[in-house]
């Protein structure tokens, strides 16, 4: 850049702080109106309006006052933000050290016409939100973030040259809703079931609050996680431009994001079992210098696992050796796995046994369907425990694998949910192989990848293999460094 810029947010900025605030206050009084209301004998509408209008003056001036006192100056080598308020503050982002410049527009940003540059260093320090956040008039922001993507990547291309370029597979927005309901993962499902069951017993019971507290669960752990992975994932489109990688989505947020393949640590096939029943998967990679909701992108939501396969080739060749040869489990590691979920057998069913005893209890002065049904609950749950532990087993025997290549080596792990996990010697911070008392005994460990993810770090652990065999992927990454493969200069 030839001359120093400064910029401010867009005063739209103290608006949404504002209208934010109020929002929350006016949930909170939403989910304690009915003690209110029994609480005062009339009048506490003044009260409530009276504390909406002092809350949002205080935010409005708290608002404008940092947003008066907050500057992003643009030099020629650097970004720089200062917040001259009480406590000063300066941030000092170096464009060498941008990872990406990735661009948000929310519902706010759409009425007033204006996008949310997010800037991202080459870092997991501050994973979860970005090193700097600089809202401008959509024109401006343009601009300048074509500026800064012709430093990062090194290419001459504008945003409105980006948009005509194809998308590397056509994800429709029917695939977008599938995605949302079928790739949750087994837990969440669980979990939302539970809660469904709970209200149901609660409306039998007749209890109000029960059935408050069920519905709150089931909208916090099913409901809220579809619906945003809907309204995330909507409009959604791919593209590769040389070694950039762009991902564009969102109905009413619309995302942009984009990050270089050197920047991919592993990527990964997420199989969820309703998906898998469907042969459906979906593609994801951990990237360093992302931040955020777009911390772990999805390069390819729920699909024909062919098609993501394919995709898979298409995006990220460098993560693909067709000459592995992957290894099932051997037959042996069934003896840690039985113990262990038998071990966890002893705790959980005599916990749900004492559940019923007390339920029975509690329950003796209703009529006999609620205690019934209650005692069927248990009897069931019980059961399903004992099936879900044996089909861990099961499953974890038949679909875990590993294998070595070249330059990048292979896990599949997991059980109900399962992940084939692509990754590179040069990205592993260190291993851990581990071996118990029974593993032992019939030579077999598992191993922990560590890696820098956007998400502060990752680990990925495999299976019960040879112990021989996962200690060579730790001996590999040292070989490498010490032969000269590895160059830290390919990944900066």
């Amino acid at each position: 850049m030839a001359e120093d810029r400064v910029f401010r947010n867009h005063p739209s900025v103290i608006l949404r702080n504002v209208v934010s605030a109020c929002l929350f206050i006016g949930l909170m009084v939403l989910l304690n109106i009915g003690s209110m209301a029994e609480g005062e004998e009339g009048g506490w509408e003044i009260y409530v309006l009276v504390v909406l209008v002092a809350v949002a003056a205080v935010v409005a001036i708290l608002s404008f006052y940092f947003w008066r006192k907050t500057t992003y100056t643009f030099t020629s080598e650097e970004i720089i933000i200062r917040v001259d308020t009480t406590f000063k503050k300066e941030n000092r982002i170096q464009y060498s050290k941008l990872a990406s410049v990735n661009v948000r527009r929310n519902i706010f940003n759409h009425l007033f016409g204006t996008s949310m540059l997010m800037f991202n260093v080459n870092s997991s320090v501050n994973a979860q939100a970005a090193e700097g956040a600089l809202t401008l008039r959509k024109d401006v922001a343009d601009r300048l973030r074509d500026e800064l993507n012709s430093m990062i990547f090194q290419k001459e291309i504008t945003l409105d040259e980006d948009l005509q370029i194809p998308t590397a597979i056509h994800i429709s927005n029917l695939d977008v809703i599938l995605h949302g309901f079928l790739a949750q993962p087994t837990v969440s499902s669980i979990f939302g079931l539970l809660a469904t069951i709970y209200a149901i017993v609660m409306i039998f019971m007749g209890s109000s609050g029960g059935i408050i507290s069920a519905l709150f669960l089931f909208f916090i752990g099913e409901v809220i996680p579809i619906v945003t992975s809907i309204l995330k994932y909507y409009n959604y489109r791919i593209y590769r431009v040389d070694d950039t990688i762009t991902i564009e989505c969102g109905m009413i947020n619309n995302y942009r994001s984009s990050f270089k393949i050197n920047k991919v640590n592993s990527v990964r096939i997420r199989e969820p079992l309703l998906a898998r029943a469907f042969h459906m998967a979906t593609l994801e990679a951990e990237v360093v210098g992302l931040a955020g909701e777009e911390a772990i992108p999805i390069l390819c939501p729920l699909k024909r696992k062919s098609e993501v396969e394919a995709l898979f080739r298409n995006i990220t060749p460098e993560f693909c050796d067709d000459d592995m040869a992957p290894i099932h489990q051997p037959r042996a590691a069934l003896v840690p796995l039985i113990i262990g979920q038998g071990l966890l057998a002893v705790v959980v069913v005599p916990l749900l046994f004492m559940l019923y005893r007390v339920l029975f209890v509690e329950l003796s002065e209703y009529d006999g369907f609620i205690a019934d049904l209650v005692s069927f609950g248990i009897i069931a749950a019980i059961l399903v425990s004992i099936l879900l532990m044996v089909g861990y087993v099961g499953l974890a025997q038949s679909h875990r694998m590993f294998a070595r290549g070249e330059d990048l080596f292979l896990f599949v792990h997991g059980s109900f949910d399962l992940n084939t996990e692509y990754i590179m010697y040069d990205k592993v911070q260190c291993t851990c192989v581990t071996s118990g008392l029974i593993a032992r005994r019939f030579g077999l460990s598992r191993c922990t990848v560590n890696l820098m993810s956007s998400m502060g770090f990752k680990q990925v652990v495999s299976g019960y293999f040879g112990t021989e065999d996962l200690e060579s992927v730790g001996d590999e990454v040292v070989a490498r460094i010490r032969d000269g493969r590895y160059d830290y200069r390919r990944f900066y």
